[in-house]
């Protein structure tokens, strides 16, 4: 259990040539990968028929607009924002004016460490009802309860002065309930001191989501970089710069039997992990290496159970520090990705299509984060705070505008369904209402109330959270002071 084979070797081919540039700031290079029975293995999403010889070139044609279509764009999309917070008051934002995909100015860069490094006898329940700061001057605004509110680290492991709090992005599983139908969940220790033990911590949410619960916790070696439910039974983790699969028992629910790890094809550590919404087994994994993969875990983990001597895995090669990745929300062939040195990339996870990918070059450092408010516009989140709305078809910034309550953006997490969005990072988190129309604040808030007393920290407090599954109109945050707390909002 939870060991690697040495022997194995998972073989990346790639074509690595540069193709001509294709607009303006869109340059262009092929995605390297390679699958051994090519893309039958392969699920179609909603982005068109694989089998049809135009969709590769198609899609990708069609998210390009002309420059009259891209003046009405403009002009009819995000044409204000209002941003509401709990001073009172509030204040409009127009479109960014410029059309050239770069900033007016570049603002001094922050380091970001946090995301880029980035006991039986304890109380095993806990809960809390509390308002946090809505907006009762805004009749518009929604009623936003913090429902639960619980010391997780201390719960699952006790209160021990060696070890570092720090927790990772939770994972709610989707996919099977908890006790007495509440949601499962799995969270991960961000310790790094060399040679400390980590753990997987799984509990459960109520259906009110008001108590949480402690069920077990698994060790292991390093520090939990990012996590994802797969099935009712598994979950994908990155820790340091390996992936691996956690199997949890069908009878015991949320109890690990077997950790698999895969062989070690990231040279440095992983940043992110994303999991595909419409075929689960492709995870996509960047970092430090500058290298994004895509996996199939399930014939991974099935030649690696058949004791074969090789696979393979795709690669797509940015060159540089990848921040963050996602897929894309309606086409299940494109993914994302971005760099620490301000490009986002756009690429077909095929092989055999000849679709160059998109870069978009922002010209502004510390990208950290990404993700999509509907196929074509994306949200970017900045290590100083700033936030850019832009078109994927035109490779342009539509709003650029500063987060008021963040120093730093770690993570960007969208509900397309109840139209919102949540900002985490440094030091609070950001709940964010959209429409056709505009994007207002509606909250912010800090997790854990004693951090002055947290100052001997080596690393400064952040925040990190999902929104929950089934599309409930909640969000969940962790800290690196070991909280998780559950924010819930009409």
């Amino acid at each position: 259990l939870g060991t690697a084979l040495d022997h194995w070797s998972i073989h990346h081919r790639h074509r690595g040539r540069e193709l001509p540039e294709v607009e303006d700031s869109m340059s262009a290079s092929h995605l390297s990968a390679a699958h051994n029975e090519g893309d039958d293995d392969l699920k179609a999403g909603k982005g068109g028929n694989p089998n049809d010889p135009s969709f590769a070139s198609s899609h990708f044609d069609n998210m390009l607009l002309t420059h009259q279509e891209q003046i009405a764009h403009d002009a009819q999309d995000w044409p204000f924002m209002n941003s509401h917070h709990g001073h009172g008051g509030g204040h409009t934002m127009q479109p960014y004016p410029g059309s050239s995909g770069i900033l007016e100015q570049d603002l001094p860069p922050h380091a970001m460490p946090p995301h880029d490094k980035a006991g039986p006898d304890q109380q095993q329940h806990g809960g809390l009802s509390d308002p946090v700061d809505s907006h009762p001057e805004d009749p518009s605004a929604p009623r936003i309860l913090m429902s639960a509110n619980v010391d997780l680290f201390k719960m699952a492991l006790g209160l021990k002065d060696d070890l570092h709090p720090s927790l990772s992005r939770p994972s709610f599983n989707s996919f099977a309930t908890g006790q007495g139908g509440g949601l499962r969940f799995v969270v991960g220790t961000e310790d790094q001191t060399p040679g400390r033990q980590n753990h997987l911590i799984f509990g459960g949410l109520s259906n009110d989501h008001t108590s949480v619960h402690i069920t077990s916790s698994y060790p292991l070696p390093d520090h939990v970089r990012d996590l994802h439910w797969v099935d009712h039974q598994h979950v994908v983790f990155a820790i340091g710069s390996k992936l691996g699969v956690a199997r949890c028992s069908s009878a015991m629910m949320d109890h690990v039997e077997e950790v698999l790890m895969f062989p070690e094809f990231h040279k440095d550590t992983v940043r992110e992990i994303g999991v595909s919404e419409i075929n689960k087994n492709l995870v996509l994994s960047g970092g430090f290496d500058g290298n994004v993969f895509v996996t199939d875990i399930s014939r991974l983990y099935s030649d690696m159970q058949k004791h074969e001597r090789k696979s393979e895995n795709s690669l797509y090669p940015c060159g540089t520090v990848v921040g963050s990745v996602r897929w894309h929300p309606t086409d299940s062939y494109l993914a994302s990705c971005t760099t620490d040195t301000g490009a986002v990339h756009m690429f077909d996870i095929r092989t055999d299509r000849k679709r160059p990918a998109m870069v978009y070059h922002t010209s502004k450092r510390e990208l950290f984060t990404h993700d999509y408010r509907d196929p074509f516009t994306m949200l970017l989140g900045y290590g100083d705070g700033t936030l850019q709305v832009c078109d994927s078809r035109t490779r342009r910034p539509l709003i650029v505008f500063q987060d008021p309550y963040q120093k730093a953006v770690g993570d960007l997490q969208f509900n397309r369904t109840t139209k919102h969005f949540a900002v985490f990072g440094i030091p609070e988190f950001t709940l964010w209402g959209f429409s056709d129309t505009e994007m207002r604040l509606w909250t912010h808030h800090q997790l854990s109330n004693n951090i002055h007393n947290h100052q001997h920290s080596p690393e400064p407090y952040r925040t990190q959270g999902i929104f929950l599954p089934h599309n409930a109109p909640a969000v969940a945050v962790t800290d690196s002071f070991g909280m998780m707390a559950v924010y819930s909002f009409a």
